[in-house]
């Protein structure tokens, strides 16, 4: 039970990160439909990974609010 109380917090972070790319990208206006279909998903998977290890949030929150 202890584990699972230590993933919440993680899983938290990972679903903010999630939203925090959706809104950058309706802000920048892609087309996620196409985006996710090139390569098959991996373009999408590789942007998915590098936003999960960004440590620009205070950059990334400013640019999506202006």
């Amino acid at each position: 039970m202890g584990r699972r109380c230590m993933e919440w917090p993680l899983l938290r972070a990972v679903e903010r990160q999630a939203i925090r790319m959706h809104q950058m990208m309706d802000r920048l206006e892609v087309d996620a439909v196409a985006f996710v279909r090139l390569r098959k998903g991996e373009v999408y998977a590789e942007a998915r990974s590098r936003c999960l290890s960004c440590n620009q949030t205070d950059a990334c929150l400013e640019a999506i609010d202006s």
